[in-house]
């Protein structure tokens, strides 16, 4: 877990081991232990945390102060509802995901889930599943110079500029190209390659899937078995055959579905481990 390197030292508390990372910039980082955290109604004594500056804000009046990490999503399982505006952590092992959900197989690299995908004829194994990154999907230089003929340079090649948790990351457009997710595709999406080689890590994944995508569905996450659930929501109703049961050998299609550039949906969060 992590927490706004402003806002804890406006708590007073005190960092330990300070170290320089890059992931989407260059940032130091200590280590903080806050004697309580409230989470909806679950609570947390002698929490150790990560700190990094936060530059992003969800809308004129949300402020993000903070990020819930590895730790946190592996001991529990969760459920994120974006159509409701809903988070609820589930107790380990008690999950259940509706018949019409459409099950990945995930790996966690450095604790982030990673998934195939395909972006447009050129696939790969390692794209991160990112509920926080405000695009449809972002190639990394790793998968770019592997498949040279799908990612030559588009026009001007012009390098556009976003915020991450280190500060400034570059990036460039992809001409629209068709997306698959599991059973899934997504046709006509926008998406970005980043620049630089350590614009998001160290280059070792293929790619990530952002949130334009993944709001449309209900999320069921649960890492202990190595799994996440697509569950499409009341935004699917642009999906053909959307309140069909799923047919495991069947391709859901979105026909045309243009990355939504509004804002994030905040979450309550509610849990249910008791």
């Amino acid at each position: 877990m992590t927490i706004d390197e402003n806002v804890a030292r406006d708590l007073h508390l005190a960092a330990y081991g300070r170290t320089t990372q890059t992931v989407a910039g260059t940032f130091v980082t200590g280590r903080v232990v806050a004697p309580s955290i409230s989470i909806g109604n679950l609570a947390m004594h002698d929490v150790v945390l990560h700190t990094a500056p936060f530059v992003s804000k969800e809308s004129h009046d949300t402020r993000v102060v903070g990020l819930l990490g590895f730790d946190f999503i592996d001991a529990v399982a969760l459920k994120i509802d974006y159509a409701d505006g809903t988070l609820d952590a589930i107790r380990p092992g008690s999950l259940s995901a509706p018949a019409s959900a459409t099950p990945l197989d995930v790996r966690l690299n450095s604790g982030m889930p990673v998934a195939h995908a395909v972006v447009g004829d050129a696939g790969g194994d390692d794209f991160i599943l990112d509920t926080g990154a405000a695009f449809s999907y972002v190639v990394f230089q790793r998968f770019a110079r592997a498949h040279p003929e799908s990612f030559e340079t588009p026009g001007d090649g012009a390098v556009l500029y976003g915020s991450g948790i280190g500060g400034p990351m570059s990036y460039r457009k992809i001409p629209s190209r068709k997306i698959a997710l599991g059973t899934w595709s997504f046709d006509d999406e926008l998406g970005v390659e980043a620049v630089s080689a350590n614009a998001l890590g160290f280059d070792n994944e293929d790619g990530l899937i952002g949130a334009d995508i993944l709001k449309l569905f209900t999320l069921y996450l649960d890492y202990g078995a190595d799994r996440v659930y697509l569950a499409p929501n009341g935004r699917a109703t642009m999906f053909e055959a959307a309140s069909a049961a799923r047919v495991p050998e069947a391709q859901h299609t979105a026909a045309g579905v243009a990355p939504s550039r509004a804002a994030p949906v905040p979450l309550q969060v509610r849990n249910r481990l008791h």
